[in-house]
């Protein structure tokens, strides 16, 4: 898998973990929820929102239950396990470095590079 492939994933699990770690939520809101959030900037097509949960699912870092809702059909909610935390936790801090890393990489000037 390319680097870009695996940033790509790690931010994606990252920014859905951190979506359930606010509220129990099935896939369409999730995919609003990133949506709104980040002003379109981030968005997932809710078809690709099912692999992703599911993969999350399968390495025990959220679950998932069914809740009757009137008005809709059965929904499926997703939600996130203590491993998801930890996992979100980790994915976070990561994330910080390499952003702070990059911000360094991108404001950097050449009287910077003499010292």
């Amino acid at each position: 898998m390319e680097l870009k492939d695996k940033f790509r994933k790690g931010l994606m699990d990252m920014l859905v973990l951190k979506v359930l770690s606010r509220k129990d939520s099935y896939a369409y809101q999730i995919a609003q929820t990133l949506e709104n959030v980040s002003q379109n900037a981030v968005t997932f097509a809710v078809p690709s929102m099912y692999p992703l949960l599911n993969r999350l699912q399968r390495q025990g870092f959220v679950s998932s239950y069914f809740l009757d809702d009137p008005k809709h059909r059965e929904r499926v909610y997703y939600h996130i396990e203590p491993a998801g935390r930890e996992q979100l936790d980790l994915l976070t801090e990561a994330y910080s470095k390499v952003k702070n890393g990059v911000e360094a990489i991108l404001n950097y000037s050449i009287s910077d590079m003499d010292e």
